[in-house]
């Protein structure tokens, strides 16, 4: 049972307890409207709300308190908040929502060992909360209709496919994009896709099946994961989108057990100009196999920057990976053998799949070297486990097999 199942079934048995009782704190203890309210609101609302990936929402006071002791043991032990690309690799906005500071853990820590009070609603601070305070998006793609999903093919995976292309007479710069959910517990992943190839025939408004790395012809635009929050590039820098493009939205669904329609998509803001262009660079790795029982399997593809290749500032990163994943790393190596670390996270979270967005541009030139690292737990221990025993798992499109992705954004220098 992963940490999800873990965690339902602690919060079942947890539920009968009634911490909280007591309007006030004893002394100087924390209160949850003065002092535990915010740091959820930071570290763990984007996960733990109505329509989130994690299975309790944080949004209820009575749901705090009745689950605080779980909180601290979580929060104590490092198992939440789930792991998150390393800063000290390379900072990237918004880092400080994705981890606990020790003083956090311990404010947490008081404020259970006190009984857990709920204080006065008045004392509650203003919550500078950026990421559900968004603009509407310019840009809403979505299928024409809502969808069924059809596991017949594998009892998995299903690929769904629906031409998205807006109306746009002129060009239009991508300069942000989120994803929009319906029925969340079975997708998987959502894709935005560019092509000029033009379809034989009209594509269906039910949408169509498609190869889940894309068809020929289309080139990556944008994507989400569980976790993700939504990507906003920095002021004045955006994607050139023009009206030759044709949009594909591909929607991965997952055989979860939920049932269902669906009518997901991603949403864009744009801007009818930027001073700086930003362009998809997608890295991965395929065509590997994970042996069975091996806990460290790791893959690398490099890169050789090649003197006719303009220079590069790497933006952003977004990595991918499955539920095996332990380990994802993006380095540059120079042409002196120094390195510069772009993104490394280890430890992953299949349902917290973090873009990183840097504060400093990482510049790649001629003679550089740009490396894509990724590891895998394939043993008995992983508690993400699917196999019993493990087996040998290929790179592929499904759930059950394995990928390695840095989906990455950079400008010309």
């Amino acid at each position: 049972m992963n940490k999800w199942g873990i965690w339902i079934g602690l919060v079942m048995a947890g539920c009968g307890t009634a911490p909280g009782d007591s309007d006030t704190a004893a002394g100087d203890a924390p209160t949850y409207y003065r002092d535990i309210q915010p740091i959820l609101a930071e570290n763990c609302i984007r996960c733990h709300s109505e329509g989130g990936v994690a299975p309790v929402s944080f949004e209820d006071p009575d749901v705090v308190v009745a689950t605080a002791a779980l909180i601290k043991a979580y929060t104590e032990s490092g198992v939440m908040p789930p792991p998150a690309p390393d800063p000290a690799c390379a900072d990237y906005h918004d880092s400080e929502k994705l981890s606990l500071t020790e003083e956090k853990k311990a404010i947490i820590a008081a404020w259970v060992d006190a009984d857990a009070p709920l204080g006065d609603p008045e004392d509650a601070p203003e919550v500078d909360d950026t990421s559900t305070d968004l603009d509407p998006f310019d840009i809403e793609l979505v299928g024409a209709m809502a969808y069924t999903p059809d596991f017949s093919d594998d009892g998995k995976n299903d690929y769904r496919c629906f031409d998205v292309t807006p109306s746009l007479e002129d060009g239009v710069y991508v300069t942000g994009f989120g994803a929009i959910l319906d029925n969340t517990p079975f997708v998987h992943h959502v894709v935005v896709y560019t092509t000029e190839n033009e379809p034989e025939t009209p594509p269906p408004e039910e949408g169509f099946p498609c190869n889940g790395t894309g068809e020929g012809g289309w080139d990556y635009l944008a994507g989400w994961a569980p976790g993700a929050s939504p990507t906003r590039f920095d002021e004045g820098e955006g994607i050139f989108l023009g009206p030759e493009k044709r949009l594909i939205l591909q929607m991965h669904y997952f055989n979860s057990g939920a049932t269902g329609t669906d009518q997901s998509g991603m949403g864009f803001w744009t801007a009818p100009q930027v001073s700086g262009a930003i362009y998809p660079y997608p890295l991965g790795i395929g065509g590997f196999t994970i042996e069975a029982g091996n806990s460290a399997h790791t893959e690398t593809e490099s890169l050789d920057w090649e003197s006719e290749y303009p220079d590069i500032a790497v933006v952003g990163v977004w990595p991918h990976m499955h539920v095996l994943g332990s380990h994802i790393n993006v380095r540059v190596v120079h042409e002196d053998d120094t390195e510069t670390c772009v993104m490394n996270q280890d430890g992953w979270d299949f349902h917290n799949q973090v873009p990183v967005l840097l504060k400093e541009p990482i510049t790649v030139t001629a003679g550089d070297r740009v490396d894509l690292t990724c590891e895998w737990d394939n043993s008995a221990d992983n508690p993400n486990q699917f196999n019993d025993p493990p087996e040998d798992v290929q790179f592929g499109e499904g759930t059950e097999n394995e990928m390695c992705f840095a989906f990455t954004y950079v400008r010309l220098d």
